[in-house]
């Protein structure tokens, strides 16, 4: 059982060949010594968000075991979610047939990549697989992202929580979930997620902004300013945003002076976005300097034509508040 000779086999040898020269200029952490220590170490190596080192794993498992399907579902399911859409194509029906109880196959089955429509095709295969194996993390994981595919957020959530059962340090899948929870409107469950995340890695000024953009919008202005001002101390010059998330919670808050403040930061990164010209211009509004706030809106229609139906409603109000005596 191998690889089908294909128009895509030359491109996986080729992207083999680079990744086998990307492996050689690097020491692995460990020198596996069979195709299950590979396997075991190119997992690790996944989990901590280094997919080209899984993939090299995974292509040195193959060499080690050219049989072995686990090998081969892992190294496409890696190679898929680098980005690459030409995976290389497996017989994946003969490994069916030749061990029924595996649930490789049925896993890797889903690595191919699914029109919208064939998404769940992906989800029955996965669901397959865990049948077969209760305890496969990678399926949980997998079956969570097509479920989001789908919009079924409740079944994503109980897949990343499932996934997070199984491996409680996976910080890429307290991120999905948190992502999750906020598009189902659990602000707080996905608060509860960047807060895992932080914990995690608490000099993460992203994830700071993610929490205090959560929390302005739960009505927390006290956390939301604590996450956005910890935010700035991490990385003061490279996240506008956090400038930007912060006047946002300071105009909210009728400090309005503190907010242009910010704004100005932001105008200062982004030159070329509206963002911080129509911000900047609403604050500019409340304090009475119509003048200025007018000047703002046209700026940031200027820079981006396409927020003109966001922005013109503001510059109506200040035009008008301008012809007040």
């Amino acid at each position: 059982m191998g690889f089908v000779l294909a128009a895509g086999l030359m491109k996986e040898q080729l992207a083999i060949f680079g990744v086998v020269i990307f492996l050689g200029m690097r020491s692995f952490a460990a020198e596996p010594q069979t195709a299950e220590d590979c396997l075991e170490l190119g997992q690790e190596s996944y989990k901590k968000g280094d997919i080209p080192t899984a993939i090299g794993y995974f292509m040195r498992a193959r060499i080690m075991d050219s049989k072995s399907v686990k090998a081969a579902a892992l190294y496409c399911f890696a190679w898929r979610h680098l980005g690459d859409k030409t995976i290389p194509i497996f017989d994946w029906d003969k490994a069916t047939s030749d061990d029924p109880k595996s649930p490789w196959p049925y896993f890797g089955r889903a690595t191919i990549p699914q029109t919208v429509d064939e998404e769940q095709k992906a989800i029955d295969h996965l669901t397959k697989a865990i049948e077969l194996e209760p305890n496969l993390l990678w399926a949980y994981y997998e079956r969570a992202l097509a479920r989001v595919g789908k919009n079924d957020l409740k079944g994503a959530d109980a897949d990343f929580t499932k996934a997070l059962e199984l491996h409680p340090a996976w910080e890429n899948v307290y991120l999905e979930r948190a992502l999750t929870r906020k598009n189902a409107g659990d602000r707080e469950g996905a608060i509860a997620d960047f807060s895992k995340l932080i914990e995690l890695h608490p000099k993460e000024a992203g994830t700071y902004v993610s929490r205090g953009r959560l929390r302005f919008e739960n009505g927390d202005i006290k956390g939301a300013m604590s996450d956005l001002n910890k935010s700035i101390e991490l990385d003061p010059i490279g996240l506008p945003i956090s400038y930007l998330e912060r006047g946002k919670v300071r105009k909210s808050n009728g400090d309005d002076s503190g907010a242009i403040a910010d704004f100005n930061k932001v105008i200062e990164c982004w030159p070329k976005a509206p963002d911080g010209y129509q911000q900047r211009g609403e604050a500019r509004l409340a304090t009475g300097d119509a003048q200025g706030a007018i000047a703002d809106f046209n700026k940031a229609i200027e820079v981006d034509p396409f927020s003109r139906p966001v922005v013109e409603p503001f510059l109506k109000k200040a035009r008008e508040q301008l012809k007040k005596p």
